[in-house]
């Protein structure tokens, strides 16, 4: 299974924007994401979590 890095700035499917957090290693200048972080949202003005989706490869 392919997998891809989510880095802060990164836009979601519904235009929401990732934010990384700045203490995390970079790739490319970009902070990296991980499960459980932000995620905000400009249809309902939230911010929510990123969260896994399909088998981890652990």
């Amino acid at each position: 299974m392919k997998r891809y890095a989510i880095l802060d700035g990164d836009r979601t499917m519904a235009s929401g924007t990732v934010l990384g957090s700045s203490t995390t290693p970079e790739l490319s200048g970009r902070s990296i994401a991980y499960e459980n972080d932000d995620v905000s949202c400009p249809a309902c003005g939230s911010t929510g979590m990123i969260q896994c989706d399909g088998p981890d490869s652990r």
